[in-house]
């Protein structure tokens, strides 16, 4: 009888469930596949410990709007996964994951989410057994389900209540909701609202200040990573690349108070360079450390990962008092995730490669801050011109100012009868100086334009533009136009152009500059499109306003120059901010010319790498000299 009471105690024992933290529970029962894993088996989160306090969000009840403003490869996909899986296992609820469109929603459901699933039993257990409770994008659990939604799909937000719901890269998802009229935040809030202990996860990379991921991250307690120095007892501190970057956002540290954000940034060796002066990304990598602040050590990749581990004192803490209650946020830059591409080299090098490029900057603050890309009103003045020619070196108009080019490019802006052009001169260290401009009447004087020869410098070379470049979006499918101009005269003449357009990221447009094949007629013809207010925005601040020391103007620029640069300007409105003009119809062909050449440097890089301007400059000094 003792042993038949000892053996029920003992079953009773065994079947009480253990006390376990969400994030204990994830690194006991999930496992990574092999397919997306060198190492399979149980998740560790201790190298990203800052995931832990955000997976302890899906069972705690005092967060229900949630918004995680993350850097890129930081596992914040990952992340959100390992929480809802923890739910449909211990506390099932009706789940909802949104996404941009269909397509991504299908491919996400049958490769990241079925993997995670299929390779944790405690989770796979749980899972509809016959063939009718699972489709592709609503799956069954014994006591809850997962529905993948997305703008267009057939089951979309108005349908099932759903007591969790993520919307994965919101920026992007609620620009295509948009597209439709709707909005997926809002639907969003409507689909949770028969669940008292709902919760909303905003999860993905800010974009702009005014788009949903940083005005989430606003909303809420605004928490932030902070670490403490190996080498030192001073106050903790945030890792930033550079602490001007956050200014604009969070107030500087005053160690009278403690009041304020205490930043390190990352420094690295600035003799880091080749014998042309160009960095050398090796040793720009090699060289890189994480300045700490309090007392200015330089610490190591391995100091790095230490001190973001839990255990050595990393933790979260909000800077925002007044948010409402139950809104919780959370902000984290690349470099803190263990990735091989965050690391501290290899993000003082994805910054000087992007610095001086058009959309990459952006992306980089972007991705590797996890901050806002943010514009700023601006009106391009005349005497902002002559400012940038009075920086310029004196040359004047028609001249080639230095030895060592690289390339001439040309770019033409179609108007009704009328073509503007305009060359430019490209050289070695990707300086570039105006060399020439004007208008002409007909295909067959823009072709006799691409054939003009300049002198180069004191060389006694002579070179006509190696880039042609001509704008579409005028005149391109009618007969004569662009396109037929592009396949026909100008290539019979030796000197083919190349259409290009401006497009925005609502038209699609996934990158600043990109190709696409467009049919013409039976041919294909190869379309350069670009980001039209992202190179405006370079132009007239970056080039223009922030007098850029490599973007020349010539001596004797003409008012008729000073004019057309002048005619666009960036306005604040009540929904942000748009580009706008003085006069209509626009006169702003010329600096549509100077926008088309600022994606030069994106169109050279992909024929012959990062240092294609200096291995020109190289090639044709060789020739000189022969």
């Amino acid at each position: 009888m003792l042993l038949d009471l000892f053996a029920v105690g003992k079953e009773i024992l065994y079947s009480i469930p253990e006390k376990l933290t969400v994030s204990e529970f994830v690194e006991r029962e999930i496992h990574l596949p092999s397919r997306v894993s060198f190492d399979p088996g149980p998740i560790s989160f201790r190298d990203a410990s800052y995931v832990y306090e955000c997976l302890e969000d899906f069972e705690d009840t005092g967060a229900k709007d949630i918004c995680n403003c993350f850097g890129s490869q930081v596992f914040k996909t990952a992340m959100m996964l390992c929480g809802l899986m923890e739910r449909i296992a211990r506390n099932p609820i009706n789940i909802g994951w949104v996404m941009g469109n269909e397509q991504l929603a299908e491919s996400f459901s049958k490769t990241k989410w079925k993997d995670m699933v299929d390779a944790s039993p405690a989770i796979l257990k749980h899972r509809g057994s016959s063939k009718g409770d699972t489709t592709i994008l609503e799956q069954a659990f014994d006591r809850c389900f997962f529905t993948f939604l997305a703008s267009g799909a057939s089951k979309n937000l108005k349908g099932r209540s759903i007591g969790i719901i993520v919307i994965d890269e919101p920026d992007d998802v609620e620009e295509e909701y948009a597209k439709r009229g709707e909005s997926a935040i809002g639907l969003a809030e409507a689909r949770t609202k028969s669940f008292p202990d709902a919760k909303r996860f905003l999860n993905g990379t800010p974009t702009l200040p005014g788009a949903p991921v940083w005005q989430g991250f606003l909303l809420g307690d605004r928490r932030l990573r902070y670490v403490t120095c190996p080498h030192c007892t001073g106050p903790r501190f945030v890792l930033e690349f550079d602490p001007q970057y956050i200014r604009e956002w969070f107030p500087v540290y005053d160690p009278a108070t403690g009041k304020g954000v205490l930043a390190a940034k990352v420094v690295w060796d600035q003799d880091a360079r080749k014998e042309d002066g160009d960095w050398n990304w090796d040793k720009v990598e090699d060289s890189a450390r994480i300045e700490c602040p309090n007392c200015k050590a330089k610490l190591t990749e391995h100091d790095k990962r230490m001190m973001c581990r839990k255990e050595n004192g990393a933790v979260w803490r909000p800077t925002n008092t007044d948010a409402p209650r139950g809104y919780r946020s959370r902000r984290l830059p690349a470099i803190y995730s263990p990735h091989e591409s965050t690391t501290i080299g290899k993000t003082a090098v994805k910054f000087l490669k992007s610095k001086d490029k058009p959309g990459a900057l952006r992306n980089f603050i972007n991705e590797e801050l996890a901050l806002p890309y943010q514009q700023r009103a601006t009106v391009t003045t005349v005497s902002d011109i002559k400012a940038v020619v009075k920086s310029s070196p004196a040359y004047l108009r028609g001249e080639v100012p230095k030895d060592d080019i690289a390339l001439l490019s040309l770019t033409v802006d179609v108007n009704q009868g009328l073509f503007h052009w305009l060359i430019r001169a490209w050289f070695g260290d990707k300086a570039n100086a105006l060399v020439d401009y004007g208008p002409v009447l007909s295909w067959a004087s823009l072709i006799e334009v691409a054939k003009t020869k300049y002198t180069v410098g004191k060389t006694g070379l002579m070179l006509s533009p190696m880039f042609r470049i001509i704008d579409s979006g005028w005149r391109t499918k009618q007969e004569s136009g662009v396109y037929d101009f592009c396949l026909n005269e100008s290539a019979k003449a030796g000197v083919p152009f190349i259409p290009v357009k401006g497009a925005t990221r609502t038209q699609g447009l996934k990158h600043t500059v990109e190709d696409s094949i467009v049919d013409w007629k039976g041919r294909n013809v190869q379309l350069t499109r670009f980001d039209e207010p992202v190179l405006k925005y370079d132009l007239y601040f970056s080039r223009i306003k922030s007098r850029d020391s490599k973007w020349w103007l010539p001596t004797n620029t003409g008012k008729d120059y000073e004019e057309q640069l002048t005619e666009e300007y960036l306005k604040d409105t009540k929904d942000g901010q748009e580009w706008g003009c003085k006069s209509s119809p626009p006169n702003n062909h010329l600096g549509d010319c100077e926008k088309m050449q600022l994606i030069i440097p994106s169109l050279l890089e992909e024929l012959q790498g990062v240092d294609a301007f200096g291995i020109l400059a190289k090639r044709i000094a060789a020739k000189v000299q022969a």
